[in-house]
């Protein structure tokens, strides 16, 4: 009882050291099930709990690690692999659905009754003693389940859509909050990575107003909140990031690409564009760039499940994006500016 008094003590403004264990497919595969099945039966998310207190020394105990639970509840199809996390295969706004047709999802909704179900049957057997975690997906992130890369489109040409998109999930995260606390939760941890991959300007214009409200509404009912962006996790407050790193592997390669004079190569260092979240809308982004360049650019994905911040983008060998993901027009001019390049230097060796 004294550890779990510890973990919950008020820390405002603190950064937590370390986070908990996140109750996703490892924990499926530690109680010998599926991805799939773990997902989908409260009895496996309850046994994975017991499994990972009698392993680990937590006194943080997570529900379940998600990202898709609200987005599958508004409409969206999910895909499974036996080991990975179920991944987004549609986003129902680009597919006709309006936003205003939209209704903020219930406790009947998804799956959504399996994981509350699951919910009161932790806080039963842990709630004594273990800070109880309730991870719901962020604002901006359910946007891009929701539209898709075409967000990012709409952040420059119709912001007014954007915000609208933006209130509308904003309800949704506060709801489904509600949901663990009022079944006993005691904090609430707000998942949202794609955040911290579009620009400063962007996160303070369109993601801050949205998150700020959040932070506020859970802290006035005495609970605490956590917002995890990727690499770290920060308590009331809301953090950014944005900066530039380099890939070491990719060093000897920039030679040979730069040796290849009739396409411009795109090389996206991701952790799994199947399994994470930003990886995904990261290679959609790209992906939907190149196309409108045309077929001279060539894109590969390279999944590297290491400490390396990522995503990386790499566009003839040199880093041009780093833990930061662009607008798509921002994408197509820099592989057009790298593709007139490329036909500058073939016009020079055919004038040799």
């Amino acid at each position: 009882m004294y550890e779990r008094q510890q973990v919950l003590k008020p820390k405002q403004d603190q950064e937590i050291e370390e986070m908990l264990s996140l109750m996703n497919c490892h924990v499926a595969s530690l109680i010998k099930v599926d991805s799939e099945k773990y997902f989908k039966c409260s009895d496996y998310i309850v046994q994975g709990a017991i499994k990972v207190s009698s392993l680990y020394c937590s006194h943080r105990m997570p529900i379940l690690y998600d990202l898709q639970l609200e987005a599958e509840a508004l409409g969206c199809k999910l895909t499974y692999t036996k080991d990975k996390p179920p991944r987004i295969s549609n986003h129902i706004l680009e597919e006709g659905t309006k936003l205003e047709d939209l209704r903020v999802p219930t406790e009947k909704e998804g799956r959504f009754p399996i994981v509350l179900e699951a919910t009161k049957e932790i806080v039963k057997a842990f709630g004594k003693e273990k800070a109880i975690y309730g991870l719901v997906t962020g604002p901006f992130t359910l946007a891009l389940h929701l539209r898709g890369v075409a967000v990012f489109y709409d952040l420059l040409d119709e912001p007014e859509e954007v915000e609208c998109l933006m209130t509308f999930c904003q309800k949704v995260v506060l709801h489904t909050a509600q949901m663990y606390i009022n079944l006993g939760v005691d904090n609430i941890a707000l998942v949202d990575p794609m955040a911290f991959h579009i620009s400063k300007a962007h996160f303070e214009n369109f993601v801050e107003p949205y998150i700020t409200p959040i932070f506020e509404c859970i802290k006035e009912q005495g609970k605490r909140v956590n917002l995890i962006k990727g690499d770290k996790t920060s308590e009331g407050e809301i953090p950014y990031k944005f900066g530039m790193t380099t890939h070491k592997g990719y060093e000897n390669r920039r030679n040979i690409l730069k040796g290849e004079l009739t396409t411009v190569n795109v090389d996206c260092i991701t952790f799994d564009s199947e399994s994470c979240v930003v990886s995904q809308y990261t290679m959609e982004a790209v992906y939907t760039a190149a196309a409108l360049v045309g077929k001279q650019v060539k894109v590969i994905e390279h999944k590297m499940k290491d400490s390396t911040p990522i995503p990386i983008i790499y566009v003839e060998g040199e880093v041009k994006y780093s833990h930061y993901l662009p607008d798509i027009g921002e994408l197509v001019d820099c592989f057009r500016a790298a593709l007139r390049v490329k036909q500058e230097e073939k016009s020079i060796l055919k004038a040799l």
